[in-house]
């Protein structure tokens, strides 16, 4: 009874088998190679200077579609372990023509960059804002504790 059972099984494995198709990819044809906004693909390395040193780095680069970056690497103790601290900027033209520059810090406080293209947050309500100056201007009272009488058990 058991070889039965097994063998309709695998009879009902192998009539529900439907080999895998691989998906189909399309790729753009040779003669036509994809190409983004400003022609960035064929784009010339106009500089590039690298100074890497044992203490950090100095680098710089602009390429002929506008751009551009550098960046200063040195190292920091902090809490008594040596960090590599970095700051530097990039440009370059986003495909809406806007030119894009961003400053930044990257050191113990994270990556903090600084740009008119980031988005900021909306502005406090008013309510909120009174509530601010409320609590400000009317700081809570300071709680009073009472003092602790320990007792020698012996």
């Amino acid at each position: 009874m058991r070889f039965f059972v097994l063998t309709t099984c695998i009879c009902f494995a192998a009539a529900a088998y439907q080999p895998i198709q691989p998906a189909k990819v399309t790729h753009a044809p040779p003669s036509s190679p994809v190409k983004s906004s400003g022609s960035d693909v064929d784009a010339p390395v106009l500089r590039s200077d690298i100074d890497v040193k044992p203490d950090g780095y100095d680098y710089a680069y602009e390429t002929g579609n506008g751009i551009s970056a550098s960046a200063v690497g040195t190292l920091k103790n902090v809490d008594n372990i040596d960090a590599l601290v970095s700051q530097g900027s990039y440009h370059y033209v986003a495909p809406d023509g806007t030119p894009v520059n961003v400053e930044y810090v990257a050191d113990e406080n994270g990556y903090q960059p600084n740009s008119d293209i980031l988005p900021t947050p909306p502005p406090v309500p008013p309510a909120i804002l009174r509530a601010l100056e409320y609590l400000a201007a009317h700081p809570p009272a300071e709680e009073k504790t009472l003092p602790t009488k320990f007792v020698s058990l012996g």
